[in-house]
């Protein structure tokens, strides 16, 4: 029993059923979105940070391995913002946005992926051409973000 006499089988099937209903609705309140571009916020900012602090004091090269999530996380943090707050050229442009934030994670994931080999045995080098193939995959992602937002339609109305 809890505090207000309520069975906890009862609250936790209540609790399960609000969740299993915000994940297949796809909805979230404006604190669980400010709180995940806030945490979103801080890991990007701490990745880039420790990889400068690591690379330039102590000498250890996780630049690319670090940088490169960070980098991809700010992305989806302002893409986040822009379309909490409404902004017509996020809004317009929201699916493409989403999908380039998709091909540039998964350009970082590759590049990130052919550099933990060079990482973890100094005498081997790293996958060079993996880590072209990430970086034109990543440098596309960034293109169609970029192109859709400059092509997006301010003029529509939102909603």
């Amino acid at each position: 029993m809890l505090k207000d006499g309520l069975d906890l089988s009862l609250y936790q099937q209540y609790f399960r059923g609000t969740l299993n209903e915000l994940i297949r609705y796809g909805k979230m309140s404006h604190l669980d979105t400010a709180i995940l571009q806030r945490i979103a916020w801080i890991a990007s900012i701490t990745l880039v940070t420790v990889a400068v602090f690591l690379q330039n004091l102590i000498g250890i090269d996780w630049s690319t391995i670090l940088v490169v999530p960070g980098g991809i996380i700010m992305v989806g943090y302002f893409t986040s913002k822009g379309l909490t707050r409404q902004r017509p050229k996020y809004v317009a442009s929201r699916e493409k946005l989403l999908t380039a934030l998709w091909i540039m994670a998964v350009g970082g994931a590759v590049v990130v992926l052919s550099e933990i080999p060079a990482i973890l045995s100094p005498a081997s080098s790293s996958n060079i051409t993996l880590k072209a193939l990430g970086t034109m995959v990543l440098v596309g992602g960034s293109a169609v973000f970029i192109i859709s937002l400059l092509r997006a339609d301010s003029t529509l109305p939102i909603g």
